[in-house]
């Protein structure tokens, strides 16, 4: 599994630079002591770091708003912080860094080239032959430092870029979809335009309901797809349990004109057509979780009951079994958890996305039930997953139903009101907690005994002083609102982890 993109492709420096503009990120102010600590570098080292630091951050941007400043020895940015403005700054910086890595520029040239001369590879990239035979042998190396299995590989005629297909593509698309953003276009070969007329000629499901940076990814998924077909790549088809569930997809969108389109613009039969809009079909519904509605998920759950004979939704069934009634608010949610269960499945199984993802996974869970769960899930699946795939996949599910299951047995905590000099605010704000809050997560009560929480616009005496208080003092100051929020919130979660 894929840890960390910049290890693979950038120097160590550019790395701790990377890390130094994350803290003063998140953490606003720094000091030398804990760069020393963080990043194990000595403080000259760590004085060199900042100060090509500050040139670079200058560099993006012309602002005196836009600067990194040490005062007293404490680095910030500003001197007025802007999040938006240095998230921004640090994915600028990110992609300056990875497209100065001559290893990532002809990663990137042989993933939308696939074969290619040397001669070709020196002239389009601008590096000597000696250098281009030397930059591939040391992308071959952080090949094999992901754990992939693709390579690439020299010819007399050239150099190809070989291995499962599938994992070429993922690969293509985790490798750019990590580095660009903004709205940029990744491609040198295939333009922007050129993939948007063939989505718009074969009126592509959802296009307009998606937000502008989901219609990017759909487009960079469709182009590696395109890309790959026309390089005559095709991908190994499904098995007869997943074709049937993908026969589902099709009742919500119509696959026929992309499939046509594929078929007379490549070297495809319409088999092979077939199989690359399945693929691609059930790739970019698991990115973009919006591409279908959750009445078109819904539909396809309640398919995918009926469906008793396929091997995959047996497993769903079996998982499904485990998981307490009260998990589900309603019919619709538990439809919706079968169609989530069954397609992450074939996402696992066929795709292998797991490799590519860069979270840590971690192995404990809070609640006894979701152990319960997690050890009965990962017995149903243990015979088609394995390893890190099945245990991503069994966590997965786990997280998805574990928001359900939080508040499950009376969890609820017991709210009391009261308003001892402006009586009416106890209606506005019973309604309002009412009206924002779930009753398996809070629940208002009738007396101070049920209660763990009091709201109130006085201090607690007698038998109130005993229990939790929140002091809300008028309903027309607004930080009140912002922090009764903020409390209840904080107690939900507290009791939901108990």
């Amino acid at each position: 599994m894929i840890k960390k993109w910049e290890k693979l492709f950038l120097s160590k420096n550019q790395n701790n630079k990377l890390k130094i503009l994350l803290m003063l990120i998140e953490k606003s102010r720094i000091n030398m002591a804990m760069l020393e600590d963080t990043l194990e570098i000595t403080t000259r080292i760590g004085r060199n770091l900042l100060e090509e630091l500050r040139v670079e951050i200058a560099n993006v941007n012309n602002d005196p708003l836009f600067q990194l400043i040490n005062e007293d020895k404490v680095y910030y940015l500003g001197p007025e912080f802007d999040s938006k403005k240095y998230t921004y700054l640090y994915n600028s910086i990110k992609k300056r860094y990875f497209n100065s890595s001559a290893s990532y520029v002809v990663l990137l040239f042989f993933l939308e080239k696939r074969k290619s001369s040397i001669a070709e590879v020196a002239m389009e990239l601008m590096y000597s032959q000696s250098y281009s035979y030397k930059l591939i042998d040391l992308v071959n190396d952080i090949f094999v430092d992901a754990g992939l299995t693709i390579q690439l590989e020299k010819y007399d005629s050239g150099v190809e870029l070989v291995g499962e297909e599938i994992e070429i593509r993922l690969f293509h698309y985790c490798s750019v979809i990590y580095i660009y953003n903004n709205l940029e276009w990744p491609f040198n070969y295939f333009s922007r335009n050129k993939v948007e007329r063939i989505q718009n000629y074969v009126n592509y499901h959802n296009t307009k309901m998606l937000s502008e940076n989901n219609q990017l990814k759909r487009s960079i998924i469709d182009t590696i797809y395109l890309q790959s077909i026309h390089n005559g790549k095709t991908i190994t088809a499904f098995e007869k349990d997943s074709v049937e569930i993908y026969e589902l997809f099709e009742q919500s969108f119509n696959s026929v004109t992309l499939s046509q389109y594929i078929q007379h613009n490549s070297s495809l039969s319409a088999a092979e057509a077939k199989s690359e809009i399945r693929h691609l079909y059930f790739f970019i519904n698991y990115v973009i979780p919006e591409f279908l509605s959750a009445e078109e998920k819904q539909k396809i759950g309640s398919h995918l009951f009926t469906m008793e004979e396929n091997n995959i939704v047996k497993l769903s069934l079996a998982t499904l079994k485990l998981i307490p009634e009260e998990c589900f608010f309603d019919e619709s949610t538990k439809f919706i958890f079968m169609y989530e269960l069954t397609t992450r499945f074939i996402i696992f199984k066929d795709f292998k996305l797991w490799q590519f993802n860069q979270e840590t996974i971690k192995s404990e869970f809070f609640l006894k039930m979701q152990k319960d769960v997690y050890r009965q899930v990962t017995g149903i699946y243990v015979d088609e997953l394995e390893g890190e795939a099945l245990h991503y996949f069994v966590r997965q599910i786990i997280e998805i139903f574990s928001p359900y299951l939080l508040f499950t047995y009376d969890k609820s905590i017991k709210v009391y009101t009261e308003f001892y000099h402006k009586a009416p605010y106890k209606l506005i704000l019973d309604n309002s907690i009412s009206f924002t809050y779930n009753k398996k997560s809070l629940a208002l009560v009738k007396t101070v005994a049920e209660a763990d929480i009091v709201i109130s616009d006085v201090y607690p005496v007698g038998e109130t002083s005993s229990k939790e208080y929140f002091y809300f003092s008028d309903i027309y100051i607004k930080q009140n609102w912002e922090e009764l929020n903020r409390f209840l919130q904080k107690k939900i979660l507290e009791r939901g982890f108990e």
